[in-house]
């Protein structure tokens, strides 16, 4: 069994990394939070069930890479000892009983707490006229006193941002009258369950370290933002006011059932989305979702959807669009089969349904044009797709060949690498043929390209010759006819 990497090494690395010193207050609690934690895991009497916490604990931590303050193994720390390790005995070990990280722990998140406290009751002082208050405790019980709940209601908006905070200030909740709150630019890792801020309207979390959301209860709440974060998923939300949802550049796969009756603008991109839910959203207008891996185009029910962005997904088909109001569409970087203009990367309602009738109802001249058509309708099965594949001509094959080995990034020096791999995937099949009649049409000389161009303007289309060359690059079929035709006169 090969040995399981020394946290006390990882996170003494990062200290250096940092530029962190033995007089700096937070590296020398990592460090020796490390070092207990090693020489916990390391027991031999360590319980089973907890020896199965640390291994999961320790995989979160190294996997996130999440060492510059130690917070999120911190945060771990804490459940595992709050949840298992207070019951009695369960840290009875060889070496007797451990308590010097728990009180580590508890030192450390109590500093961490305080300092969101102290940020939090400055800025309430910039609000309403405090007291000299000189301890954390006085702090608290003034907050909870009361007789200041008025002077606290009458605070609208905070601002909270870049305060280097790691632990959420709780002691918010205080502020009754709260209608924004500004924590963005932080290293919060968790927000308070019991938030409960019932006139809050704008909730701001950009750029934070947040892993997970618990279920609020904002009634109010119109937007919330939670860009640059490392949110998994959604968990359900009690917003029925929510206007706008930001929560592009997360790690977020998969997406529940939300209540989106109100909302406006739903932006998702940069996650890792796979499969997006059908979505009833009456009064939606902006729907960003680009740079996901979403592989079929989402079910929607958004009559009022303006701006719809999927640029760099996995989407093949483009169906029927029923959205009367859309007037921007990216879909750049996928694998449908049409070569957009490169300067022309939005495409309207209109545009996308003509488009897609051209593409199911134009009558193919070539074999090269026929195949194209049949797998971007999904009409092959992977046996007859490969029999046609095989029927093409053979510097056609070798072309997606070599875009089948450049697309996937491969270390083989193997010049046949291409040819044996080039149905191991279908989706980056589909993008290589696209790519390999892109390719073929940039590597004909300026003569040949005219002539296509000429080809494209029949009388039939009464196209001019700028027109052409925006359609022959919004219709691949007819491009791919019109280069064999030219390839025969040669």
């Amino acid at each position: 069994m090969s040995a399981v990497p020394s946290l006390r090494d990882e996170i003494g690395s990062q200290v250096v990394r940092l530029g962190l010193n033995n007089k700096d207050k937070d590296s020398t609690y990592n460090v020796a939070l490390f070092a207990e934690w090693e020489s916990i895991r390391t027991d031999p009497s360590l319980p089973k069930n907890i020896k199965r916490e640390v291994v999961l604990i320790e995989k979160r931590v190294l996997d996130d890479h999440q060492w510059d303050s130690g917070s999120l193994l911190v945060r771990e720390v804490n459940r595992l000892f709050m949840n298992l390790s207070l019951r009695s005995g369960v840290w009875e070990t060889s070496g007797g009983m451990v308590p010097v990280t728990k009180a580590y722990y508890l030192d450390l998140g109590q500093r961490w707490a305080d300092e969101a406290l102290s940020v939090l009751w400055k800025a309430i002082g910039r609000e309403i006229a405090l007291p000299r208050l000189r301890t954390a405790q006085a702090v608290r019980s003034w907050l909870k006193d009361a007789q200041n709940a008025e002077s606290l209601s009458q605070i609208v908006s905070l601002d909270l941002s870049s305060k280097d905070l790691k632990i959420f200030p709780s002691e918010v909740k205080f502020c009754t009258g709260l209608q924004k709150l500004d924590l963005s630019m932080n290293q919060i890792v968790e927000i308070s369950e019991d938030l409960n801020l019932l006139r809050l309207e704008w909730l701001d979390l950009n750029n934070n370290k947040i892993l997970e959301l618990p279920v609020l209860n904002l009634p109010q709440l119109q937007r919330l933002d939670l860009n640059n974060n490392r949110l998994s998923g959604l968990s359900d939300m009690n917003l029925p006011q929510l206007q706008w949802l930001s929560l592009n550049n997360n790690q977020i796969t998969c997406l529940t059932d939300m209540n989106l009756s109100q909302l406006q603008g739903l932006y998702l991109s940069d996650n890792k989305i796979v499969n997006f839910p059908a979505l009833n959203a009456p009064l939606l207008q902006e729907l960003y979702l680009s740079n996901n891996k979403i592989t079929s185009f989402p079910v929607l029910n958004a009559p009022q959807l303006r701006e719809f962005f999927l640029s760099g997904n996995e989407i093949s088909i483009l169906p029927d669009l029923h959205l009367p109001q859309l007037q921007e569409l990216l879909l750049d970087d996928n694998l449908l089969l049409f070569i957009f203009d490169q300067d022309k990367n939005y495409l309207n309602r209109d545009y996308c349904t003509t488009a897609l009738d051209q593409f199911k109802n134009y009558i193919c001249g070539s074999k090269l044009a026929r195949f194209l058509q049949s797998i971007g309708l999904d009409h092959l099965d992977a046996e007859s797709m490969k029999s046609a594949f095989y029927d093409l001509e053979k510097r056609d094959q070798y072309l997606v060949f070599e875009m089948v080995r450049e697309m996937s990034n491969t270390s083989s020096i193997d010049p046949l690498w291409g040819q044996q791999h080039v149905f191991d995937d279908r989706h980056l099949f589909y993008k290589a043929v696209r790519k390999a009649v892109s390719n073929k049409f940039d590597r004909l000389s300026s003569k040949s390209k005219e002539m296509i161009y000429e080809k494209i303007c029949e009388p039939a289309l009464n196209l001019d010759q700028n027109a052409a060359k925006e359609h022959a690059f919004g219709h691949i079929l007819r491009l791919i006819d019109a280069m064999a035709s030219i390839e025969s006169q040669d």
